[in-house]
């Protein structure tokens, strides 16, 4: 993502990114520290061993501050990653980040690539706005769910990566 040279008293996030569990995080800022691309490979829930489990959530969340935030800011957040469910089972992904909370309606954001019976990648974006003075936060809720009567079906899911950019609603006009 690159995006236009902004002055070191305007707002940007400051480069690092802090969460408290194994996420398998690698992340890159823009030079202009406008943009980041963030991107795990830890970052899964899945259901497919055990016939005797019937869901299983998984919640992580992460900040990354933002410097001179005295006016509130639009963020423009893609998310993608990968789902894979077989026969009722089913996965939900719920994103609380920057003021909105989105139910991502996985089969609505396939993202038209190579899919296979109910395995496909998928790619979201979510416009919010973060107050001024406030931390970009987001926290993702995981779930894989299958019926009691079907214990040998399962899935996945799996999000790979986040992409993120700061606009500021003075200069979009």
């Amino acid at each position: 993502m690159k995006t236009q040279a902004t002055n070191k008293n305007e707002p940007r996030f400051t480069g690092e990114v802090v969460h408290l569990e194994d996420i398998g995080l690698t992340y890159d800022f823009s030079e202009d520290e406008l943009a980041a691309t963030l991107i795990f490979n830890k970052l899964v829930v899945h259901l497919w061993d055990d016939p005797g489990v019937f869901v299983i959530p998984r919640t992580v969340s992460l900040s990354i501050p933002v410097v001179h935030n005295d006016r509130n800011l639009r963020i423009t957040q893609g998310i993608s990653g990968f789902v894979s469910v077989d026969g009722p089972a089913r996965a939900v992904l719920l994103v609380q980040a920057a003021g909105e909370t989105t139910l991502v309606d996985l089969k609505e954001a396939n993202d038209d690539g190579p899919e296979q019976e109910n395995s496909y990648s998928f790619n979201e974006i979510i416009e919010g706005e973060l107050r001024a003075g406030a931390a970009y936060h987001v926290t993702f809720f995981l779930l894989v769910e299958r019926d009691v009567d079907h214990g040998e079906t399962g899935g996945s899911l799996t999000i790979d990566s986040l992409d993120l950019e700061i606009k500021d609603p003075a200069e979009e006009g």
